[in-house]
């Protein structure tokens, strides 16, 4: 399993081994840097930290700026197209007053989704941000419990509900964030990590997509043999690969490695 995080490098060397029924875990911590610096609306970051953990059996600067984004869109939008879908993503940067004059101006780009437009604990907030525009509101990547998500479904505050792999306990609780949202009428949405979400997102029926996310993209080609490429905007898994079908580059990993 692999986990993905974002901002500082840690320094410490974090390879060890842990008793389990498998006999042993070893985790390993590398560090790549970014091709130029980053952010998202809450900070900035130069590096991504990506955390391997392999099982042996026996044998910004962060505030929100109305006019920059929405000239980031309008190139957006001349860049792709207009027959082309565009998707927003906020990082919950805005103010709600914000989150509401931004959202009423992507709608007259054609945006089709607008995602955390305010912090995702703000429900009241995303509520009145849903009721009053007419492109989808999404929001959950930073949940991490069934109650969150049930929280964030009961207050009406999304269309599309979001979850991370890498932040809510794993596949299995995605499955069941899944399986919460279709309850509730909704489907879901997987945030970046593509590699993490791929199987998992074709086990449910109310998959909205999976984000593409291309920091992860380049970070995983790096370390990893078996990244799944897109074609036609389609990601396949290969079943003839075990796990999640991506294998460790040792070699090329080293480079990378805390110390």
């Amino acid at each position: 399993m692999r986990l993905q995080a974002q901002g500082k490098s840690s320094k410490s060397k974090m390879t060890e081994e842990i008793a389990s029924p498998v006999d042993a875990l070893d985790v390993s911590v590398f560090t790549i840097p970014t091709e130029e610096p980053e952010a998202d609306g809450t900070f900035m970051w130069t590096s991504t930290t990506v955390v391997v953990a392999e099982t042996r059996a026996a044998g910004s600067s962060g505030l929100a700026d109305e006019e920059r984004d929405l000239h980031r869109v309008a190139v957006a939008r001349k860049a792709i197209g207009e027959g082309s879908e565009l998707f927003v993503d906020a990082n919950g940067a805005y103010a709600r007053k914000q989150a509401v004059r931004v959202a009423r101006a992507l709608s007259s780009e054609g945006v089709v989704w607008f995602e955390e437009p305010v912090s995702s604990d703000d429900l009241e907030g995303l509520r009145e941000i849903r009721d009053l525009v007419d492109i989808d509101v999404a929001a959950g990547e930073y949940g991490y419990d069934l109650p969150f998500f049930e929280r964030m479904l009961r207050a009406g505050a999304v269309d599309c509900l979001q979850a991370d792999v890498s932040r809510c306990a794993g596949i299995t609780e995605w499955l069941r964030v899944a399986n919460l949202a279709a309850a509730h009428g909704l489907e879901i949405s997987g945030h970046t990590a593509q590699c993490l979400h791929a199987h998992p997102a074709c086990a449910v029926p109310n998959l909205r997509h999976v984000e593409y996310f291309a920091d992860h993209a380049r970070v995983d080609r790096l370390l990893f043999d078996g990244v799944l490429d897109p074609a036609g905007g389609v990601l396949r898994p290969d079943p003839s690969r075990p796990g999640l079908g991506l294998e460790l580059k040792r070699s090329d990993a080293e480079a990378y490695r805390n110390r």
